[in-house]
Protein backbone atom coordinates (compact mmCIF):
# COMPACT_ATOMS: atom_id res chain seq x y z
CA UNK A 1 0.00 0.00 0.00
CA UNK A 2 1.55 3.30 -0.89
CA UNK A 3 0.73 6.46 0.61
CA UNK A 4 1.62 8.88 -1.48
CA UNK A 5 2.64 11.33 1.56
CA UNK A 6 4.54 14.42 0.73
CA UNK A 7 6.84 15.64 3.53
CA UNK A 8 6.20 19.19 4.90
CA UNK A 9 9.57 21.01 5.26
CA UNK A 10 9.89 23.12 8.75
CA UNK A 11 13.94 24.82 8.31
CA UNK A 12 16.50 24.81 6.50
CA UNK A 13 16.91 25.19 2.92
CA UNK A 14 15.02 23.04 0.19
CA UNK A 15 17.03 19.65 -1.13
CA UNK A 16 18.81 20.43 -4.03
CA UNK A 17 19.20 17.26 -6.25
CA UNK A 18 22.74 17.27 -7.60
CA UNK A 19 23.10 17.06 -11.65
CA UNK A 20 25.60 15.11 -12.63
CA UNK A 21 26.93 16.27 -16.42
CA UNK A 22 30.16 13.54 -17.02
CA UNK A 23 32.36 10.97 -14.97
CA UNK A 24 35.76 11.32 -15.14
CA UNK A 25 38.76 10.56 -12.91
CA UNK A 26 39.93 13.51 -10.54
CA UNK A 27 42.70 15.18 -11.20
CA UNK A 28 45.11 17.57 -9.26
CA UNK A 29 43.64 20.47 -11.52
CA UNK A 30 39.80 19.74 -9.96
CA UNK A 31 41.12 20.03 -6.70
CA UNK A 32 42.53 23.56 -7.52
CA UNK A 33 39.24 24.90 -9.23
CA UNK A 34 37.45 23.19 -6.61
CA UNK A 35 39.26 24.90 -3.59
CA UNK A 36 38.81 28.71 -5.21
CA UNK A 37 35.75 28.27 -7.10
CA UNK A 38 32.75 28.82 -4.16
CA UNK A 39 35.55 31.10 -1.99
CA UNK A 40 34.57 34.89 -2.38
CA UNK A 41 37.19 37.28 -1.23
CA UNK A 42 34.86 40.30 -0.80
CA UNK A 43 33.30 40.30 2.62
CA UNK A 44 29.88 38.75 3.25
CA UNK A 45 28.99 40.88 6.15
CA UNK A 46 26.70 43.96 5.76
CA UNK A 47 26.92 45.64 9.24
CA UNK A 48 29.14 45.09 12.05
CA UNK A 49 27.17 44.05 15.15
CA UNK A 50 27.94 44.40 18.96
CA UNK A 51 28.24 40.73 18.77
CA UNK A 52 30.59 40.37 16.10
CA UNK A 53 33.19 42.72 18.14
CA UNK A 54 33.10 40.69 21.27
CA UNK A 55 33.58 37.58 18.88
CA UNK A 56 35.94 39.07 16.97
CA UNK A 57 38.27 40.32 20.53
CA UNK A 58 37.60 37.31 22.24
CA UNK A 59 39.22 35.35 19.03
CA UNK A 60 42.00 37.98 19.62
CA UNK A 61 42.33 37.33 23.03
CA UNK A 62 43.36 33.65 22.53
CA UNK A 63 40.08 31.85 23.09
CA UNK A 64 39.17 28.56 21.02
CA UNK A 65 36.74 29.29 18.06
CA UNK A 66 34.64 26.77 20.14
CA UNK A 67 35.12 28.62 23.21
CA UNK A 68 34.18 32.15 22.00
CA UNK A 69 31.43 30.97 19.58
CA UNK A 70 29.58 29.40 23.53
CA UNK A 71 30.42 33.04 25.08
CA UNK A 72 28.60 34.91 22.81
CA UNK A 73 25.76 32.15 21.94
CA UNK A 74 26.86 31.25 18.54
CA UNK A 75 27.17 27.94 16.62
CA UNK A 76 31.25 27.11 16.59
CA UNK A 77 30.22 26.63 12.60
CA UNK A 78 29.04 29.53 12.12
CA UNK A 79 32.27 31.32 13.82
CA UNK A 80 34.15 29.40 11.55
CA UNK A 81 32.85 31.02 8.43
CA UNK A 82 33.26 34.58 9.76
CA UNK A 83 36.80 33.83 10.67
CA UNK A 84 37.16 33.35 6.74
CA UNK A 85 35.49 37.00 6.14
CA UNK A 86 37.82 39.47 5.19
CA UNK A 87 35.73 42.32 7.36
CA UNK A 88 35.82 40.03 10.42
CA UNK A 89 39.66 39.07 9.89
CA UNK A 90 40.10 42.72 9.54
CA UNK A 91 38.10 43.08 12.42
CA UNK A 92 40.07 40.20 14.39
CA UNK A 93 43.57 41.75 13.74
CA UNK A 94 42.50 45.38 15.03
CA UNK A 95 41.12 43.23 18.70
CA UNK A 96 45.16 41.59 18.13
CA UNK A 97 46.56 45.19 18.76
CA UNK A 98 44.58 46.68 21.59
CA UNK A 99 45.16 45.84 24.96
CA UNK A 100 42.33 43.79 26.54
CA UNK A 101 41.78 44.24 30.40
CA UNK A 102 39.72 41.95 32.73
CA UNK A 103 37.55 44.86 33.48
CA UNK A 104 37.04 45.47 30.02
CA UNK A 105 36.27 41.83 29.32
CA UNK A 106 33.66 41.88 32.49
CA UNK A 107 31.98 44.60 31.45
CA UNK A 108 31.95 43.47 27.56
CA UNK A 109 30.43 39.81 28.84
CA UNK A 110 28.05 42.40 30.96
CA UNK A 111 26.73 44.14 28.43
CA UNK A 112 26.39 41.22 26.00
CA UNK A 113 24.36 39.36 28.85
CA UNK A 114 22.29 42.96 29.26
CA UNK A 115 21.07 42.68 25.46
CA UNK A 116 20.57 39.36 25.65
CA UNK A 117 18.28 40.03 28.85
CA UNK A 118 16.72 42.20 26.94
CA UNK A 119 16.05 40.27 23.89
CA UNK A 120 14.60 37.38 25.90
CA UNK A 121 12.44 39.78 28.06
CA UNK A 122 11.02 40.94 24.59
CA UNK A 123 10.04 38.02 23.36
CA UNK A 124 8.50 36.83 26.27
CA UNK A 125 6.62 40.32 26.42
CA UNK A 126 5.30 39.72 23.11
CA UNK A 127 4.30 36.23 22.86
CA UNK A 128 2.74 36.51 26.70
CA UNK A 129 2.44 39.97 28.08
CA UNK A 130 0.65 39.33 31.28
CA UNK A 131 3.63 37.36 32.78
CA UNK A 132 5.65 39.88 33.87
CA UNK A 133 4.74 43.34 35.32
CA UNK A 134 6.03 46.51 34.68
CA UNK A 135 7.65 47.14 37.91
CA UNK A 136 9.42 43.55 37.66
CA UNK A 137 10.68 44.62 34.19
CA UNK A 138 11.62 48.06 34.87
CA UNK A 139 13.95 46.71 37.88
CA UNK A 140 15.56 44.41 35.50
CA UNK A 141 16.51 46.64 32.61
CA UNK A 142 17.77 49.12 35.46
CA UNK A 143 19.82 46.35 37.10
CA UNK A 144 21.49 45.13 33.36
CA UNK A 145 21.71 48.95 32.07
CA UNK A 146 23.56 49.57 35.70
CA UNK A 147 25.82 46.31 35.02
CA UNK A 148 26.87 47.39 31.62
CA UNK A 149 27.88 51.46 32.59
CA UNK A 150 24.39 52.89 30.96
CA UNK A 151 23.15 53.46 34.74
CA UNK A 152 21.21 56.68 35.38
CA UNK A 153 23.23 59.51 37.05
CA UNK A 154 22.15 60.60 40.22
CA UNK A 155 23.16 63.48 42.03
CA UNK A 156 23.59 63.53 45.82
CA UNK A 157 24.03 67.05 47.52
CA UNK A 158 24.97 66.20 51.09
CA UNK A 159 25.17 70.03 53.28
CA UNK A 160 27.23 69.27 56.35
CA UNK A 161 26.77 72.05 58.87
CA UNK A 162 29.04 71.76 61.41
CA UNK A 163 28.67 75.48 62.78
CA UNK A 164 32.50 75.79 63.00
CA UNK A 165 32.46 79.77 64.36
CA UNK A 166 29.94 79.14 67.17
CA UNK A 167 31.89 76.85 68.26
CA UNK A 168 35.40 78.33 68.20
CA UNK A 169 33.85 80.95 70.00
CA UNK A 170 32.32 78.84 72.52
CA UNK A 171 35.93 77.07 72.79
CA UNK A 172 37.49 80.96 73.49
CA UNK A 173 35.42 81.43 76.11
CA UNK A 174 36.02 78.21 78.35
CA UNK A 175 39.28 79.04 77.34
CA UNK A 176 39.26 82.07 79.60
CA UNK A 177 36.79 80.80 82.47
CA UNK A 178 39.26 77.75 83.04
CA UNK A 179 41.51 78.16 86.31
CA UNK A 180 45.05 78.10 85.62
CA UNK A 181 45.82 74.61 87.61
CA UNK A 182 50.22 74.95 87.03
CA UNK A 183 52.48 74.91 89.70
CA UNK A 184 53.68 77.74 90.68
CA UNK A 185 57.61 78.45 91.57
CA UNK A 186 56.66 78.95 95.70
CA UNK A 187 55.00 75.18 95.42
CA UNK A 188 58.53 73.82 93.62
CA UNK A 189 60.54 75.23 96.09
CA UNK A 190 58.41 73.60 99.15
Amino acid sequence: MELNLTAVRTKGRKEKIPIVLAQSPLTSDDFETHNTEGVSKYSTLTRLTARHRKLASLLASGLSTGEAAAAVNLTPSYVSILKNDPTFQGLIRYFETQVDNAGELFRGAAEMLSLEAIATLTERIQETPDELDATELTRIVAVAADRAGFAPKRVEEKTVNVNFGDRLEAARVRAKTMRDVTPSQIEAAE
